[in-house]
């Protein structure tokens, strides 16, 4: 009997592999590939997307955090205007963003908690389609009036109110800062008050100053100007601290009001699944912005507070903020839509 011939072995080919050791390879190098996915973080242009539209504070705020960001990661960040809907549009994009660290969103009080207790049906959930990275700044509304107007403060001018209302109030439009800021007034007040929504916020000052309106809340840094000119009247500042730019303007609850507070806060969110490390590596980028004081002396002139919080702290600060704007949405009864 001839013994068996011996096959050639064919070069470049190695024997199968089990089936399931092929498997628990794949799911290995998975496990690895997850476990470092921001090794290389980030190593393209990151986009931080602005939901409002182009010149407006949040704008602003989203180009000098980008311009920070890219000296602390040396990677080129990206700001793009995506307006519309109230910040819908821009927060609908981002939600359906592959989380990989690359598109992120610069989220405010209106976009972040306001849009979610006024609309049923958003193409997103505005609370848990997100992953908080960073804190940027917070800004208080102020209350305004025409500087015709004859109550020259808060009190004088609730009593007015009372006498003579209804009053008419603006703003920028449904569901904003200052529709809610307002109706938030007029709510602990006790006041009757007619929102009249406008295309803008120039649109809703004007308004005010010729006397359309009665009042509104809005934004110190926008009005200084007409402020000083004598056109409009801070009566409180709807905040616990007095600001440096109207050091003798009281506080809304040092005018009696101790549950009138309203801040308009900017923070960087991530699509929801972006990988830990990813988000602990930008968290860290923010921490390092806020606590730059050039950074710092920039957005205060914008009549932000700058505040450095972690992913975890800014969790906790949103869902407060949620559950504060419920109970006023609630008070106010006004339905979601």
């Amino acid at each position: 009997m001839h013994a068996p011939i011996a096959q050639p072995s064919r070069p470049g080919r190695r024997p199968a592999l089990p089936a399931r050791r092929m498997l628990a390879l794949a799911l290995g190098a998975a496990a690895c590939a997850g476990a470092h996915a921001g090794d290389d973080y980030p190593s393209h242009a990151i986009t931080i997307v602005s939901p409002f539209a182009a010149g407006g504070t949040g704008d602003i705020v989203a180009r000098l955090t980008a311009k920070a960001l890219y000296a602390e990661l040396k990677q080129s960040v990206i700001v793009e205007n995506r307006a519309g809907a109230g910040g819908v549009v821009g927060a609908s994009f981002v939600a359906k963003s592959r989380p990989d660290g690359y598109t992120l969103i610069m989220h405010t009080t209106s976009s972040a908690v306001l849009n979610g207790l006024l609309h049923k049906n958003l193409p997103y959930d505005a609370k848990n389609d997100f992953i908080p990275v960073g804190l940027i700044g917070t800004q208080p509304e102020i209350l305004l009036t025409s500087g015709a107007t004859p109550a020259a403060d808060i009190k004088s001018f609730i009593a007015l109110a009372k006498k003579n209302g209804p009053l008419n109030f603006g703003s920028s439009g449904v569901g904003g800062i200052m529709h809610l800021s307002s109706v938030h007034f007029a709510t602990a007040a006790g006041i009757d008050a007619v929102h009249i929504p406008y295309r803008g916020e120039s649109e809703a000052i004007n308004s005010l100053i010729s006397g359309q309106t009665q009042f509104q809340s809005g934004s110190l840094v926008s009005t200084m100007p007409l402020i000083k000119q004598g056109a409009l009247r801070v009566l409180c500042i709807m905040s616990t601290k007095r600001s440096d730019m109207i050091p003798d303007t009281p506080t809304c609850p040092e005018a009696g009001l101790p549950s009138l507070l309203s801040t308009n806060w900017h923070a960087l969110f991530a699509p929801k699944g972006t990988p830990a490390d990813v988000v602990a590596k930008l968290s860290d980028a923010v921490a390092r912005v806020t606590r730059n004081a050039g950074f710092s002396d920039q957005i205060t002139k914008l009549g932000f507070s700058v505040q450095t919080m972690s992913s975890d702290q800014l969790a906790t600060y949103r869902d407060e903020e949620i559950e504060r704007w419920k109970a006023v949405v609630q008070a106010a009864r006004l339905e979601a839509q």
